[in-house]
C-alpha cells in the first residue's frame, strides 16, 4: 500500500506495513514545539520542509556527501624529519630525540604514511603529498573509508619547482640552438680530393672573406676559386655564410674555373711534376695555346704565360715541391708577382713551413718585407702560424744579405745582429 502524501507537491515513499508515517510524526512533533504556524509554512513550502528534514528527498540518485573537513597536520615526534620529495624519505636526525633504536625509522615511516607530515600546511622540510594510488594504510589515513582528496598546492612555490619540492624540468634555452660565434668549416677541393679545415669562421663572414682565407690555406689564388655549397650553385662574393644556411662543420666545395686551361695547370702544379708543367704554357718558348690565347697579340700572350708561370709557382710553393719551384724560377717565373690578395709565393711557402722552397725563393730575390692586402709580411705570417723554422730562416737570410756575407758564422761577430737576435720573434722585431 502506498499512502497519499501529506503535501501535494512532495512525492511519497512506500510505507512499512503496520507502522506510523515518520513524516506525520515529525510534523506533529514540530507542531507541539513550534506551533501550528510553522507547520503551515512547511506544508506550503516543500523546499523548507526538506531543509528542516521533514520531507523525503525526491526520487533519484542520492547526493554525494560533503567532503570531509581538512585534517589538521600532524608532526613527527622530535628527532625525525621528512626530507626530499620521494615517498618514504624519512630519516633519523642524527643525535636528536629519543628512540634511536631500530624501531625508530619504521615508526616514523608509518607516521609519515598515515599522514603525519604529508599534507599541505606541514612544517617546511620537504612535505609529501598523499599517494591516492596506494591501498591500505600507505594510501589512506587511519580509520578512513575512502581516498582523501589531494591537498591544494602552495601558491608560494619557488619558480621551476614541481609538486613536493621536486624541481620541474626547465624548458630548453633558445640560446642552445644558436650557432657559436666562431666555428670550423671544411673545404673540399673537388679537382684533387683534398680537404682543408678553415677555423674562425663566422655566420656574418662573406664569401669573399672566406676566399681570402683559402688563398693562403689552400694555395689557390682568389680569382681562380669557385665555391659551392650543397645545390645552391656558385656562392656570390657579397653573400654571407648565414645567407646560404652554411652550418658549422659543413663542407664547402672548391672548384677551379674551367676556362683557359687553368684547371689542368693547377692539377699539374699540385702534383709537382716539372715535365707536365713544361707542356702547359709556363715559359715563353712553350707552344701551348688555348682557344682564348690564340686571339692574343704577342705582348698579351707574353703576359698570359707569365701569369700562368706565377700561378704554378704559387701552388708548387704551397705544396712544397722544391724541384718544380726551381724549374719555374729558372724558366722565368717571377717570385715578386702577387695574387689579387697581394701575396707572393714566399707568403704561402712561409705559411706552410716549406724551408726548401723558401731557400729557392730567397735566392732568386723574394722579399721578406712584401705586405699583402692585410698588411702581413711572410715573416709575420710565419710567426702567426707558429712556423718558427721558416721565420728564423728568413731572419738569418735578411741579415746575411744586409751584411753582405754568405756564411752565417760571420753574423756572430756583428753586434747589430746580436742586438736584433735578442728581440727575435717579438712584435718589436725590425723584420
Amino acid at each position: 500500500m502506498h499512502a497519499r502524501s501529506t503535501w501535494g507537491l512532495i512525492p511519497s515513499r512506500p510505507e512499512a506495513p503496520n507502522s506510523a508515517n515518520p513524516v506525520l510524526q515529525r510534523a506533529k512533533e514540530a507542531e507541539d514545539q513550534r506551533g501550528p504556524a510553522r507547520v503551515r509554512d512547511l506544508e506550503s513550502s516543500p523546499e523548507a520542509a526538506r531543509e528542516a528534514g521533514l520531507a523525503p528527498a525526491p526520487w533519484g540518485p542520492p547526493s554525494p556527501p560533503p567532503p570531509p573537513p581538512p585534517r589538521a597536520p600532524e608532526t613527527l615526534r622530535p628527532g625525525w624529519a621528512v626530507r626530499g620529495a620521494g615517498r618514504g624519505a624519512v630519516t633519523r636526525a642524527a643525535g636528536r630525540g629519543p628512540g634511536a633504536g631500530a624501531r625508530g625509522p619504521r615508526e616514523a615511516m608509518r607516521r609519515a604514511a598515515v599522514g603525519g607530515g604529508a599534507r599541505a600546511g606541514a612544517p617546511p622540510g620537504g612535505a609529501l603529498g598523499p599517494d591516492p594510488g596506494r591501498g591500505g594504510q600507505g594510501g589512506r589515513g587511519a580509520g578512513s573509508a575512502g581516498p582523501r582528496p589531494l591537498p591544494a598546492q602552495s601558491a608560494a612555490r619557488a619558480p621551476g619547482q614541481g609538486q613536493g619540492g621536486i624541481a620541474a624540468p626547465q624548458a630548453p634555452s633558445p640560446a642552445l640552438d644558436l650557432a657559436p660565434d666562431t666555428f670550423v668549416m671544411r673545404v673540399l677541393l673537388e679537382d684533387t680530393g683534398e680537404t682543408f679545415q678553415v677555423a674562425n669562421c663566422r655566420g656574418d663572414m662573406t664569401v669573399r672573406e672566406l676566399k681570402e682565407e683559402l688563398d693562403l690555406l689552400v694555395g689557390i689564388p682568389l680569382d681562380l676559386q669557385r665555391l659551392q655549397y650543397l645545390d645552391q650553385g656558385v656562392l656570390m662574393d657579397d653573400a654571407t655564410l648565414k645567407f646560404h644556411d652554411v652550418v658549422p662543420g659543413g663542407i664547402i666545395s672548391l672548384c677551379i674555373w674551367h676556362y683557359d686551361g687553368w684547371t689542368e695547370l693547377v692539377l699539374a702544379a699540385v702534383e709537382g711534376d716539372p715535365s707536365k708543367l713544361s707542356c702547359l704554357g709556363v715559359d715563353e718558348d712553350s707552344l701551348y695555346r688555348t682557344a682564348n690565347s690564340q686571339r692574343y697579340e704577342r705582348k698579351q700572350c707574353k703576359d698570359w704565360m707569365a701569369q700562368r708561370a706565377f700561378v704554378a709557382l704559387y701552388v708548387t710553393s704551397h705544396r712544397g715541391h722544391p724541384d718544380a719551384v726551381q724549374y719555374l724560377l729558372e724558366h722565368g717565373a717571377n717570385c715578386l708577382s702577387k695574387t689579387p690578395m697581394g701575396r707572393t709565393a714566399l707568403h704561402v711557402a712561409a705559411a706552410m713551413g716549406r724551408l726548401d722552397c723558401i731557400n729557392h725563393l730567397l735566392s732568386y730575390g723574394a722579399s721578406i718585407h712584401e705586405k699583402d692586402a692585410r698588411g702581413e709580411t711572410p715573416m709575420s705570417i710565419a710567426r702567426r702560424m707558429n712556423r718558427k723554422h721558416s721565420e728564423r730562416r728568413m731572419f738569418l737570410f735578411y741579415w746575411m744579405s744586409r751584411l753582405g756575407t754568405n756564411d752565417p758564422k760571420n753574423l756572430i761577430k756583428n753586434k747589430v745582429f746580436l742586438r736584433a737576435q735578442s728581440g727575435f720573434g717579438s712584435k718589436q722585431s725590425p723584420v
